[in-house]
C-alpha cells in the first residue's frame, strides 16, 4: 500500500543527523573489509569526506581506537561481513560505536534504490533525513516503509491514516530533500521480513540506530541477513563510545 502526504500535515523535524564529516574502515585485513573500504570510498568520494581505517581483532575488538577526541568526527564506522562469525562481530561494533555503523557484504550485488525502514517516533525524522541524504547523493528513489502488525493494520490505515512516524519521515524527506523521489509503502508483516524483502534489489538498506537487546532484535537480524549494505544511521555523528 503506497500513500502520499503533504508535509503540512505533520510537524516533523530532522532530529539530530548531521551530514558525515568522517569515515572509518574496521579493517581486519579480509577481502570483506577491502570490500567494505571500496564501497565508503566510492560512496563518499562525491562528498569529498576524509577516510581513515582502524584495526580490529579476531574477536571484532578495536585493536587502535581512533584517539579522542579527533579533528573529525567520525560520523560512520564501515565493516565488511562476509560470513555468520564476521556479522557477529559487525554486531559488536554497532553496539560499541555511538556512531552511524555502516555494513557492507562482501558479495553485495549492484542495485537500485534507497530502503528506509522507520517505525519509533523518537528517530523516525533523522533516519528519515540520513536516508534522504544518501538518495539525494545517489541520485536514487527512496522507498519509505513502515511495517505493522496485521492485527492493528485497520488502526494504521482506515480513513486514509498512517502510522505518525511514516508521516514524518515522509515529510522530513519532502521538507530537506525536496528533489528526492519519494514513495513509502505500509506492510503488514514482522519488520525485519517487510524491510529485507523490499531491499531486494536495491543499493542500501537505512534503519534508525536502536541498541541490540537481543538476538532476535530486528536490527540483529537485518545484520545477520541482509544481502546488500545496510545503514545504521544514528543522530549527531558522535564518535564516543556508548556507556
Amino acid at each position: 500500500m503506497t500513500e502520499t502526504f503533504r508535509s503540512a500535515d505533520v510537524e516533523h523535524d530532522a532530529g539530530e543527523f548531521e551530514p558525515f564529516a568522517h569515515v572509518w574502515v574496521a579493517d581486519d585485513g579480509g577481502s570483506a573489509a577491502h570490500r567494505a573500504r571500496a564501497w565508503a570510498e566510492e560512496r563518499m568520494a562525491i562528498r569529498d569526506i576524509p577516510l581513515d581505517a582502524f584495526r580490529v581483532g579476531d574477536d571484532g575488538d578495536p585493536e587502535s581506537m581512533p584517539t579522542l577526541p579527533m579533528p573529525h568526527p567520525a560520523d560512520v564506522v564501515v565493516v565488511g561481513v562476509s560470513d555468520a562469525e564476521s556479522r557477529r562481530r559487525a554486531r559488536g561494533l554497532v553496539t560499541l560505536f555511538g556512531c552511524s555503523v555502516a555494513i557492507v557484504p562482501e558479495d553485495a550485488a549492484p542495485g537500485s534504490g534507497i530502503v528506509c525502514g522507520v517505525d519509533r517516533l523518537s528517530d523516525a525524522g533523522m533516519t528519515a533525513a540520513a536516508a534522504g541524504a544518501e538518495a539525494e547523493h545517489a541520485g536514487a528513489p527512496l522507498l519509505l516503509v513502515h511495517a505493522v502488525a496485521a492485527r492493528f493494520e485497520p488502526f494504521s490505515t482506515r480513513e486514509g491514516r498512517t502510522d505518525p512516524a511514516l508521516r514524518i519521515g515522509r515529510a522530513t524527506v519532502e521538507r530537506h530533500h525536496p528533489t528526492v523521489e519519494l514513495s513509502s509503502r505500509v506492510r503488514s508483516t514482522a519488520a525485519a521480513h517487510a524491510l529485507l524483502d523490499e531491499s531486494r534489489g536495491r543499493e542500501l538498506l537505512v534503519v534508525g540506530g536502536e541498541r541490540i537487546s537481543s538476538p532476535a532484535s530486528v536490527l540483529g537480524e537485518l545484520i545477520d541477513r541482509t544481502a546488500i549494505p545496510l545503514l545504521v544511521a544514528r543522530g549527531g555523528g558522535s564518535s564516543r563510545l556508548r556507556e
